[in-house]
């Protein structure tokens, strides 16, 4: 059992709670919009009944492509396109021949089968300096980017929904980056260190099928699916660039997949009053979340609408909603929940922040007032705190950006928030193997967070000593703040609320 504090007084919050949710399947139609892309692209290909660039780049196709226009299933605009007979060939002795530092791209696809062969999306360059973007025989997105016979290969699993959905790539190799990441839906779900920048690379290239030598000396069959909105960018987009872009898909009558951007628009926000609230789960119950008085310690109840197990959670400020790690799948991707004016829950799985997968242990969480969402295994010994952003503005949305060290003693520390007097983290420690021991109160002090992830710097925790002295001995599994300082704590085999006065660290004590 585990619990959060939201006061629309407070700077900062936190939570770790325990829920059940289940993987995200919501499907709706795109909403009409005009689209106002954050970069400026190099090439976009509506695919609407013609194969012409509309960037006013004129990088048109050097071929006679042999299209097939559908009316009734589309992302943007009027149509979708499939491969008849010929793909789209582009590469115009500049185009798709020239080296690069920096290159981007996105489509929408929606494939007519997944496995069996690969089949080419994206290709340009040859076997020695090039990159190609296609649906493995496995049925995972894979790039391949190769640098003079350096090679890197990724890959991630396309969904089997059979509904639209945004793919691309972003390739940046400058020497302080030095990365490159498949994207889905508009979110990295795999990166890479890359092979360094690209030289001119004269050879075919192009959409829907492999027009020469390829990356990797891959040889793949054409795309047989259906594709739509094909933009390629000559600089590197961030995170918050490609979801901005992924928003820019859906007008008319397209049935597609609904973009994360489209499904938090949908969920919408909540606002923050002064209750705490909590989420608990057994092995066979879905999450119930409990809207929590902090005066009486009375509470209302409520289920949400998914089924999996969630944790880790905090309340994003910057946004009004409550955000956790997806620990059932353990894949990287978040959760978000968000409750109504009469009580009522509703959460979504969504995104995938990479750096964060396969990553099941994570059950420590909370949010900071700039939307940096720290996350921590509970358990004893030192530990990997991640550090993702969750400010929507950011240009690093959704992308780990930071992390640190923390040594936690022997026994449980299952949750932390931020003291606003303080501005350190403050949890509660217990350790059932000791009979005589009572939950100890630990002061984390966190080093700058400067967004540099390549650093590992170490927090300080310090045992302020005995948090709760009226014999209750009990694993604390929700902690939070309100913005006079008094810091409160549920325990999960009591659910006793307790209100520890952190005003002055040096005069604590329990109400």
């Amino acid at each position: 059992m585990n619990n959060i504090a939201c006061s629309h007084l407070s700077r900062f919050f936190s939570c770790c709670f325990l829920a059940l949710t289940a993987s995200l399947a919501l499907v709706s139609t795109l909403q009409a919009q005009t689209c106002s892309y954050p970069v400026t692209p190099e090439a976009r290909y509506t695919l609407d009944s013609t194969t012409a660039d509309s960037s006013g780049n004129s990088h048109n196709p050097v071929n006679s492509p042999s299209l097939t226009y559908n009316s009734t299933d589309f992302v943007e605009g009027t149509h979708s396109a499939r491969r008849n007979t010929a793909g789209m060939q582009l590469n115009d002795g500049t185009f798709l021949e020239d080296g690069f530092i920096t290159k981007s791209l996105s489509m929408y696809i929606k494939p007519s089968t997944l496995t069996g062969t690969d089949q080419v999306l994206f290709e340009e360059g040859n076997a020695v300096n090039g990159i190609i973007l296609l649906l493995n025989s496995s049925g995972n997105i894979q790039l391949t980017v190769e640098s003079n016979s350096g090679i890197r290969t990724i890959e991630s699993p396309f969904p089997t929904d059979g509904n639209w959905h945004q793919v691309g790539f972003v390739y940046d190799g400058n020497a302080a980056v030095n990365t490159s990441w498949i994207y889905l839906d508009g979110y990295p779900v795999n990166s890479a260190s890359s092979v360094g920048n690209l030289s001119p690379h004269i050879d075919g290239g192009g959409l829907f099928e492999q027009f020469g030598q390829a990356a990797g000396a891959i040889t793949a069959s054409q795309y047989t699916g259906q594709m739509d909105e094909v933009t390629i960018f000559s600089a590197a987009l961030t995170p918050k660039n490609m979801l901005d872009i992924t928003s820019c898909g859906g007008s008319g009558g397209g049935a597609g997949e609904a973009t994360v951007a489209d499904l938090l628009t949908e969920q919408g926000t909540m606002e923050c009053g002064s209750d705490g609230y909590l989420v608990h789960t057994t092995a066979t119950t879905k999450s119930t979340w409990r809207t929590v008085d902090l005066i009486t310690s009375a509470y209302t109840q409520s289920d949400d609408n998914l089924d999996s197990t969630i944790n880790a959670i905090g309340y994003n400020v910057m946004d009004n909603r409550v955000w956790g790690y997806n620990k059932e799948d353990g894949d990287g991707s978040l959760s978000v929940s968000v409750v109504d004016n009469v009580g009522n829950w509703t959460t979504q799985i969504i995104g995938k922040a990479v750096d964060l997968d396969s990553l099941s242990n994570l059950n420590v969480g909370t949010v900071d007032d700039q939307g940096r969402y720290c996350l921590s295994p509970s358990t004893s010994g030192i530990h990997t705190v991640q550090v993702v952003d969750l400010d929507p503005a950011s240009a690093n949305y959704l992308m780990k950006i930071d992390n640190f060290s923390v040594t936690w003693p022997s026994g449980q520390t299952p949750d932390w928030a931020f003291n606003p007097i303080d501005d350190h983290l403050y949890a509660i420690n217990y350790n059932s193997s000791v009979g005589s021991d009572f939950p100890k109160l630990l002061q984390i002090v966190v080093p700058v967070l400067d967004g540099d992830a390549s650093t590992m710097e170490t927090a300080t925790v310090n045992n302020l000593g005995i948090a709760l002295n009226d014999g209750v001995k009990d694993v604390f599994g929700g902690v939070y703040f309100d913005d006079d300082g008094y810091f409160y704590a549920q325990g999960n085999g009591t659910g006793f609320l307790y209100r520890l006065d952190l005003r002055d660290v040096s005069g604590s004590g329990i109400q």
